[in-house]
């Protein structure tokens, strides 16, 4: 009897399978994983392999539903390659801005606050209660303390706004010496922690404590983040780490007196984006209305010798219409000396200050090697800019001469942008 057609359909390489379920959506590759066994081995990692999901008021993830399926057949865990967890609209529609709880009956709590038990780690208690809470941030950790084979990490601001769970197993798994059966993340690469650019609430300042512990992947290669400022900078183990691997960071929300600490530690960083902010609201001793330009440079100094890319950006938020103006100091002519840089995006007043009087010359702070130069105008609004009426002045005498190769300047063309 010759072979039937779902026979041949089933003998053929598993990698023509592959080929054919990365072409499909998830619903067809949810109805091929229902045709029957064979077929369902053979989709699964497709299906699994990204978790993307958007976390709305009216939509809800289906994390219990992930949960329910990884903790009875923890084999799926091993599928999943990229969490993308979207959703920033909490505390913009919400009074108060607090998360809404994860819809989960009682009964539905049991399995995973047992499997929370047998991790064994001191915050169980804490941890089940928040929980019994339905909080995000317990459901969250449990799902990541599983995924042993995760290559790329995405926690938008929704899932990201309280974290206390989340920063805990992360300390325990990447920072502990103890084996507590938790996910070590020796694959993850990327990873994006509720990155947010420009005006953020008060309460939308995230823990520094809660994304630290990245820093000690050994594989990790870029990161993006959004954390706050500490009174005192402390990593969480006894040792610094050592990122060897890393290549890119954007950070926001954080000063420069906390961005040399992690600097110091990327000795093969490349591509360096930092947002300088100030609010006059937000109270602490790192946040004043002083641009020092000197402990700016002084930041970034441990990365002289190996980056390439350098992106700065800035903005103010003034509560009162009299507010103090903005003040700038020192400069940035350390950069000078940086043997590697070939793009620079920076405002115009951390080059130039807030008056064409004061600032000092181009060639005294870009370095010769530079082969883009953006200058942005942000901050050019702020009250006490002289230069915000100067911008033919500064592009015609000053920008042309220095930057486009005028005779009389030691620089060799190169490409200039301007973003007024």
């Amino acid at each position: 009897m010759p072979p039937s057609s779902s026979t041949v359909l089933l003998n053929l390489p598993p990698e023509i399978f592959l080929s054919i379920f990365q072409s499909l959506l998830l619903p067809d590759l949810h109805a091929v994983c229902l045709a029957c066994r064979t077929l369902r081995s053979l989709a699964e990692p497709s299906l699994y392999s990204r978790i993307h999901w958007t976390w709305v008021d009216t939509r809800p993830p289906p994390i219990i539903l992930l949960l329910r399926s990884i903790l009875s057949r923890p084999q799926l865990a091993a599928h999943i390659r990229a969490l993308v967890l979207d959703g920033d609209n909490f505390g913009r529609t919400r009074d108060g801005g607090e998360p809404p709880t994860v819809p989960v009956t009682t009964a539905e709590l049991d399995e995973p606050s047992a499997f929370i038990k047998k991790i064994n780690v001191p915050y169980e208690d804490l941890w089940i209660q928040e929980m019994q809470r339905r909080k995000m941030d317990a459901f969250l950790a449990l799902l990541l303390s599983q995924l042993s084979n995760l290559r790329y990490l995405h926690l938008d601001c929704n899932f990201a706004k309280e974290s206390r769970i989340v920063g805990m197993v992360l300390r325990s798994a990447l920072c502990e010496p103890v084996d507590r059966g938790l996910s070590t993340f020796q694959h993850l690469r990327d990873i994006s922690f509720s990155i947010r650019s420009g005006l953020f609430r008060k309460d939308e300042v995230y823990t520094m404590a809660d994304v630290l512990p990245f820093f000690y992947l050994s594989t990790l290669r870029s990161i993006s983040a959004s954390i706050g400022n500490p009174v005192t900078f402390a990593w969480p183990a006894q040792h610094a780490p050592t990122c060897s691997a890393l290549t890119s960071l954007d950070l926001t929300s954080i000063r420069e007196s906390h961005l040399r600490h992690i600097l110091s530690c990327t000795t093969g960083l490349k591509k360096l984006r930092w947002e300088w902010f100030y609010r006059e609201d937000l109270r602490d001793r790192f946040l004043s209305p002083i641009i020092d330009l000197d402990r700016i440079a002084e930041a970034i100094s441990p990365v002289r010798r190996t980056l390439t890319e350098l992106t700065i950006t800035a903005w103010c938020a003034m509560i009162r219409v009299q507010g103090p103006l903005l003040t700038i100091k020192g400069s940035m002519a350390a950069i000078v000396n940086f043997e590697s840089l070939k793009r620079v995006e920076v405002p115009q007043p951390f080059l130039m200050g807030f008056s064409p009087f004061t600032g000092y010359p181009l060639d005294h702070i870009i370095p010769r090697n530079i082969e883009s130069l953006i200058i942005t105008d942000d901050l050019t609004a702020n009250k006490g800019n002289e230069l915000h009426d100067f911008t033919v002045f500064t592009k015609n005498s000053v920008l042309a001469r220095e930057l486009e190769g005028d005779n009389s300047s030691p620089w060799q063309p190169f490409s200039f942008i301007e973003d007024y």
